[in-house]
């Protein structure tokens, strides 16, 4: 094999283009893309999201997807978080991404007819 892994491996890198968006003052929008191609080794069967308190590193929790988006509610509003992903295949686990700080807004009665967005993206490497 050149430069190529087996098929049926894990993958050999993490998820692309991992962004953050503010949904409420206490639930985030996460989007991203697989891994690229060439490195994901066998389909992808699901993606796990681990994500903390900036100042709680030790208590983490994680979110399954098999989509490549997750709505995580239940935050703290003005709080910042850490978020991290990883792909699978039915071999087990790729590498995490880098991690993805965001901070929650401030916790604010909107009208119905008002759409609140805050968006941050980061370039996985």
């Amino acid at each position: 094999m050149t430069g190529c892994a087996a098929a049926g491996a894990v993958p050999g890198g993490s998820p692309e283009n991992f962004t953050a968006t503010g949904v409420t003052s206490t639930s985030v929008r996460l989007r991203w893309d697989g891994p690229a191609r060439s490195l994901r080794h066998g389909a992808i069967v699901l993606y796990e999201v681990l994500y903390h308190r900036s100042d709680r590193p030790h208590d983490d929790f994680a979110v399954n997807s098999t989509e490549t988006a997750v709505i995580v509610d239940g935050l703290d509003h003005e709080a910042d978080y850490i978020f991290q992903l990883r792909a699978y295949t039915a071999k087990g686990s790729g590498p995490w991404t880098s991690r993805l700080p965001f901070k929650t807004f401030a916790n604010r009665q909107y009208l119905p007819h008002q759409s609140v967005e805050f968006s941050r993206a980061y370039l996985v490497t």
